[in-house]
């Protein structure tokens, strides 16, 4: 009967299905007998998705190359433990000798100064400019760009040193004051320096805009320093490379070569531009890590009745920029003395001392300011009482002693100082000093705020009977001059040694500020495009009022070319230095101000060439080397410091990746443990700036194992690797690290090999070898003992090697196909014309200027003519011959690529949505090729680090991650907030986004089928294709004519691409694309993590490795307007409640949703009908934006986000962009919780046996059971509403297909992060920093004793001419600025 019965069920069932799935489909009513997506039908997508992938990349031709280069004798070779080591040393020695280069750079400068300033006379110019004959020296904020007449040409190749040339002024009735009046210098393009604008005929200097330029001190240093010119030009000359050469003195002067128009920032006021000008090199990091050895310095800050007001303004200020002085070697800290009482600035730091990190340094002047900001009763700092110098004194002694004797980690191990802010002390307190400084080895500074300060002689005679200083600062103007008087008294330690240590800095941002030319900002100046004559109008220097000028009659003819030399700059060729009789004025051209100024006003920027450039920095102090004035009478003398700048690229490319082997890579810390270069260090943010604190960051946060699990920014600080790279040792370490990509988002697990080792500074014969801050560790990829996957060996073959004349014209048309020789130009990469073909930017030889334009304009044009020149030439620019060899077998191996590509026919690649073909080969060649003419070279010129671009990387370790799969495709999209920008713009349309699919190019070792990669081929896809295909595909039925089946079309039913780190690659709705799975679908993930079809990789804090994703715990908005900034407010509650709050929203809130729901789906009814898209919006405006969203209070923003969400879903892309303006970007929220996102993969069917079974299969999940509240009412949702999850690898690829079918009334989307909310610490344990293990500098000294006899040691407020009454309104700015820091 039972059998019976089911028989006439399944008859009725199968007459009734097709109304039954009418009505189910209108309605959408919650049953238990709703259709189910079928397997059979998912695992035909699949298939199809796989098929349709793996006919794009056999259209790559990647066999054929592998054939070509197996020809070539290009194999597979095994690296073992013995062979890594000598790796490793290889690339030590190099280091070692690119060191001691540049320090015997900045020691030529260094020599030269010492002698010029010995050989010096002082004199007084009581009339400062008025008596001058010539200009004293080339203010580069003043300095006005005369064009080169050939300056049309932006591309030229000349060396700039053959055309620069100086016009400096002569004195007429017009010009009478040489020190403010400009100079016209010749800047051209500099192929040396990135391009930027220089002169390198002469330097320019740079005065602090706080400093009097003609001041008799400042003169005189111009003076003694013009003749450093030539050391500058004879380093250049002897090292094409070079970049920025430098000499600060003690005054303030800085001179910088090549010469360049300085970039002043302006602020627009309105009626008025004020300018900003920051710069003083002796703040700088190379300043005062080469000024004096490092220091230990206890900050008194006076905080009694009496120094209320004015006077605190002045001591806050005064304590800022003394902390700008301190530098990473050096420890501080800061008291408060007042009440009869001391105060630290926090209880985390009671008797201790701060490393004098930026981060330490802003963390005390954050807390200084918060204690300003709060109501008086509630302040700790507040001026009161009276001070007790006494115990202050007594606490900063015993400080110093107990860090020298017992804590040597909270010291410098260098000289102690004591400065002491007040406005006067009662007494000399020599009974303090005599217990504690009998030996006076602690200095002691004085700074006596305010104008009718107290007890004057007390304060100065504390300084001067401890070998200090004493300063009084009157107004806030004298602050930041008189706050960094102590430094050369600092210095007199290792002045009166004549201790000439190297200092190296870490990572720094580029600090000379060059101006771009105005030209470059309008692009239509008539002077840079026509070739303007010396009559030409220059543009104005910014802050200050300059003329255009014309000649005279009396000058030489328009057609003649003035010709210079270092020497005339000054007007003489003698060593009498500016301002001395008789100058010879043969060279100089007469120039006066002509009537009338019409030229637009332009605001000026910085280069964009140079601007972020990374630099570490050497530097070397210059002393007084005359004998009777330091040896005899005891006083060491500070003159200035030399450097040199040294770019950060130019360390990583001594460790080149083609050498290293796919997943190779070296890096460089400092005795600090900082960075100073790593191919993860993240630098900047998705905008370009600079991210917080960058000079600092720790390897410890970079290279951390995979089994560590950090909390709160806390990464261990005292790993094997950290501490031997710290403590200058030689090891190996093996640790399996997460390897990341794409901004942190996505990472993987591998094993490296760590070889370390110290860098020491050597000479070319190895007689001397110099330590230096750094130690270099060479990472190699391994398994099973010898690196993995194994590097290439280039056998010796004839088609590989250079004939020693050079390669003919016929042999590099066919290698490079640049064009027939001497009928094309170099173009520059990204321009149009470009050829198919390009190189990475590893400079393979030293290159002379003329072959460094072509290098820097487009490497493959350097290739070219190098190949061509003789095997003596390449020779003598100490090219790299194993270089060249390996990417000329490249370049024969993949000659062919471009006939591969055109032989794929057109319809082919429109219907697969193909629009370029590329590849990469590990020596950095690439070559691409697309269907449009003429071809493409935007997508190279972003993309030219070839085997160190992410996507390379990327394609590699995931082709030896998942099961050794050589011939995986790897489909990389990009980031979401890269996606959003590109619908905001909507300027591709119908056209979208680009989706690349990449696949290894290799090299097999033996019959073993181990392999190596030699490149990645791959192909650029447009997502409005692959978006399309998988539409189609997902939308029909596996059984021809099938229309029953349940597809991804269904309303219930949301299909999916996601790569293995669970980022969505398609998506039915293409907002999600880029985005983290759990923020698209968190309930299907976090069902996919629990039955383990993906695993977590263990993540860490935000700022550490990766990127924390901080967001409302809706984050509806969060999809539309892509992922926020980290929030900076701290979460008040628990987890716990968080969650509660979440479960707990009221009814109306649920009510206000289904009303939207019901008005969403009523409009898009009426969107049927109409067919411009301008319509639509304007329907939606008015019928849903306008009352949810406008009308609404402005404090109630739910339903407004709710809404945005609907669009977003419902709405096609041309209608929703223009409505996004309307949607809140973020929900106001009655707490402020934090979410963070840990990284995930998928779990690989080969980890082992509990994984196996995760290949494919389905999840079933109640809805309202565990993930919080559906969308319907609450009877539709009484427990039965649920959703599955289906999951799918798509073969040969890195895909997952995921498809989720749901109940039709329950929104299961609307759950909290895979993780949870986390909660943040917050209040005063957040300055409770961990003090990571460092060692000092290899410059520091143990045990120095202070031997100093200088009488020397007062200053008073500078009351020096002032040039302009503008002066004290351009400090302002200044002053404001730093004080609200």
């Amino acid at each position: 009967m039972n059998s019976l019965r089911n028989c006439y069920l399944m008859a009725i069932v199968s007459l009734l299905a097709p109304l039954l799935l009418l009505s189910w489909l209108d309605i959408g009513s919650a049953t238990a007998t709703k259709p189910q997506l079928d397997a059979k039908e998912i695992n035909a997508w699949v298939q199809t998705i796989a098929n349709n992938f793996e006919q794009v990349r056999r259209q790559l031709g990647i066999e054929k190359f592998e054939r070509k280069f197996e020809e070539n004798r290009v194999v597979s070779d095994n690296r073992n433990e013995a062979q890594g080591q000598q790796l490793m040393n290889d690339i030590k020695a190099r280091i070692g000798k690119f060191t001691y280069k540049y320090e015997e750079h900045v020691k030529r400068i260094r020599v030269e100064a010492e002698y010029a300033f010995a050989g010096h006379t002082h004199r007084n110019y009581s009339l400062n400019c008025l008596e001058l004959k010539d200009q004293p020296f080339l203010r580069a904020t003043a300095i006005e760009d005369k064009p080169h007449e050939s300056s049309n040409n932006t591309h030229q190749n000349l060396d700039p040193e053959s055309r620069n040339t100086v016009y400096v002024m002569q004195k007429t009735e017009d010009v009478e004051n040489f020190c403010s009046a400009p100079t016209l210098v010749e800047l051209n393009p500099d192929p040396r320096l990135y391009g930027v604008e220089t002169n390198r005929k002469v330097s320019t200097a740079h005065v602090p805009s706080n400093i009097y330029d003609a001041s008799t001190s400042m003169l005189n240093a111009a003076n003694w320093s013009q003749g450093l010119d030539k050391v500058f030009e004879s380093n250049a000359a002897l090292d094409p490379m070079l970049k920025w050469q430098y000499f600060g003195n003690t005054e303030g002067l800085f001179k910088i070569y090549p010469g360049i128009r300085w970039y002043i920032q302006t602020k627009d006021l309105g009626s008025k531009d004020i300018t900003l000008d920051f710069f003083d090199c002796r703040t700088q990091y190379w300043y005062l890590l080469a000024a004096s050895y490092p220091k230990d310095m206890v900050i008194l800050l006076d905080n009694s009745g009496s120094m209320k007001g004015r006077r605190s303004i002045i001591a806050n200020m005064t304590l800022t920029e003394l902390l700008y002085t301190l530098n990473v070697n050096d420890f501080f800290n800061v008291i408060m003395f007042m009440n009869s009482s001391l105060k630290y600035i926090s209880d985390d730091f009671n008797f201790t001392m701060l490393q004098a990190t930026e981060k330490n340094k802003y963390t005390v002047m954050d807390l200084i300011r918060e204690d300003e900001n709060r109501a008086p009763q509630d302040r700790q700092f507040a001026p009161l009482g009276i001070s007790d110098y006494k115990e202050a004194l007594e606490e900063a002694f015993q400080l110093l002693d107990y860090v020298k004797r017992n804590a040597t980690d909270l010291s410098s191990g260098g000289v102690q100082n004591i400065v002491l802010i007040s406005d006067g002390a009662p007494q000399t307190f020599q009974e303090v000093f005599k217990k504690y400084n009998f030996d006076r080895q602690v200095r002691v500074f004085t700074f006596l705020v305010g104008h009718e300060a107290a007890e004057e002689e007390n304060v100065k005679k504390i300084a001067c009977s401890n070998r200090g200083y004493f300063v009084q600062i009157s107004t806030l103007s004298d602050v930041k001059e008189n706050a960094q008087r102590y430094i050369p008294v600092t210095a007199r330690t290792n002045a009166l040694r004549r201790d000439h240590f190297f200092a190296w800095t870490g990572v720094h941002k580029n600090q000379i500020k060059t101006q771009l030319r105005k030209s470059s900002l309008s692009k239509k100046s008539a002077t840079a495009s026509s070739g303007s004559s010396a009559a030409a109008e220059p543009e104005s220097a910014p802050g200050f009022t300059v003329f255009p000028f014309t000649e005279t009659a009396s000058t030489a003819s328009p057609t003649t070319t003035p010709t210079s030399t270092p020497n005339s700059v000054n007007g003489s060729g003698s060593s009498r230095g500016v301002g001395g009789p008789g100058g010879d004025n043969s060279l100089k051209i007469v120039y006066k101000p002509s009537k009338g100024d019409n030229t637009p006003h332009q605001t000026p920027e910085e280069d964009p060439a140079v601007k972020n450039k990374l630099f570490a920095s050497v530097a070397q102090a210059a002393y007084d080397i005359r004998d009777n004035e330091t040896i005899h009478r005891g006083i060491g003398r500070l003159i200035g410091v030399a450097g040199v700048d040294v770019p950060t690229d130019h360390f990583e490319r001594l460790g080149p990746a083609w050498e290293l082997g796919a997943l190779g890579y070296i890096f460089l810390v400092t005795n600090n443990g900082h960075v100073l270069f790593h191919p993860e260090f993240r630098q900047f943010d998705h905008e370009g700036n600079l991210r917080l604190f960058f000079n600092n960051r720790d390897i410890a946060e970079i290279e951390m194992p995979a089994d560590e699990s950090p909390l709160y920014n806390a990464p261990s600080y005292t790993l094997p690797l950290r501490l031997g790279l710290i403590n200058r040792q030689e090891g190996i370490e093996q640790i399996r690290r997460i390897k990341t990509y794409e901004d942190f988002t996505r990472g993987f697990n591998r094993d490296f090999k760590y070889f370390y080792a110290p860098i020491n500074s050597t000479s070319p014969d190895g007689t001397i070898s110099r330590a230096t801050p750094f130690s270099l560790a060479l990472v190699l990829p391994w398994q099973r003992g010898s690196q993995w996957p194994p590097p290439l060996a280039y056998r010796s073959s004839q088609s590989g090697a250079l004939p020693s004349e050079g390669a003919s014209p016929e042999t590099l048309e066919r290698l490079l196909q640049l064009g027939p020789n001497g009928t094309r130009t170099c173009v520059p990469v990204g321009a149009a014309g470009s050829y198919g073909i390009g190189l990475s930017g590893y400079e393979f030889c030293a290159f002379p200027a003329h072959l460094l334009g072509d290098y820097n304009l487009n490497p493959i044009c350097a290739l070219e003519k190098v190949l061509a020149s003789p095997e003596a030439n390449r020779t003598s620019m100490n090219c790299s011959a194993e270089f060249l060899r390996r990417v000329v077998t490249d370049a024969l191996s993949t000659e062919e690529a471009q006939r591969i590509w055109r032989a794929v026919d057109n319809a082919t690649m429109e219907s697969s949505g193909v629009d370029l073909f590329f590849l990469w080969t590990n020596t950095g060649l690439s070559r691409w090729h697309n269907r449009t003419r003429p071809l493409r070279s935007d997508f190279m010129s972003s993309r030219r680090n070839a085997s160190r671009e992410e996507m390379y990387e990327k394609t590699v370790l995931l082709s030896t991650e998942v099961e050794a799969n050589s011939d995986l495709s790897v489909i990389t999209v990009p980031l979401s907030q890269e996606v959003m920008a590109n619908m905001k713009a909507n300027n591709t349309f119908p056209k979208a986004f680009p989706v690349y699919l990449t696949s290894v190019i290799r090299s097999r070792v033996g019959s073993s089928g181990a392999w190596s990669p030699i490149g990645v081929a791959g192909a650029e896809i447009d997502y409005a294709k692959l978006e399309e295909s998988f539409l189609s595909i997902t939308s029909g039925c596996a059984s021809p004519g099938d229309t029953s089946c349940v597809t991804c079309s269904r309303l219930n039913v949301q299909c999916y691409l996601l790569d293995r780190s669970g980022f969505v690659a398609v998506s039915e709705v293409r907002h999600d694309v880029g985005r983290g799975f759990d923020q698209v679908n968190c309930a299907a993930m976090k069902a996919l993590v629990q039955q383990g079809y993906f695993e977590r990789i263990l993540s860490d804090s935000a700022v550490s490795i990766f990127q924390a994703l901080a967001q409302a715990v809706d984050d509806a908005v969060v999809a539309v307007f892509g992922e926020p900034q980290p929030t900076t407010a701290f979460a008040k509650l628990t987890s716990k409640q968080c969650d509660t709050i979440e479960k707990e929203k009221p009814r109306r809130l649920l009510l206000l949703r289904e009303e939207i729901d019901s008005k969403v789906d009523e409009v898009i009814e009426r969107l049927h009908a109409k067919s411009n898209p301008l319509d639509k919006t304007a329907e939606v405006k008015k019928a849903l934006v306008q009352p949810y969203c406008i009308a609404m209070q402005s404090g109630d923003q739910a339903a407004c986000a709710h809404l945005c969400k609907r669009l977003r879903q419902k709405l096609e892309i041309t209608v929703y962009v223009d409505l996004l303006g309307n949607c809140p970007k973020r929900v106001v929220k009655e707490v402020d919780c934090v979410l963070r996102r840990s990284l995930v993969k998928r779990r690989s069917a080969s980890t082992g046996a509990a994984a196996s079974s995760k290949g494919a299969g389905a999840i079933e999940k109640s809805c309202s059971q565990d993930f919080g509240y559906c969308q319907g009412s609450a009877d539709s949702c009484s427990g039965d509403a649920t959703f599955k999850v289906h999951i799918r690898d798509v073969q040969s690829t890195n895909l997952v297909f995921v498809a989720v079918q749901g109940d039709p009334n329950c929104n299961c989307r609307g759950c909290s992060d895979i993780i949870g909310v986390t909660e943040l610490r917050s209040g005063p344990s957040n300055y409770t920093k961990p003090r990571p293990p460092r060692a000092n500098p290899p410059w520091g000294q143990k045990d120095i004793r202070l031997q100093d006899n200088a009488t020397t040691c007062s200053k008073r407020a500078m009351k020096g001419p002032q040039p302009l009454g503008l002066r004290l309104l351009l400090l302002l700015p200044l002053i404001i600025a730093q004080f609200q820091l």
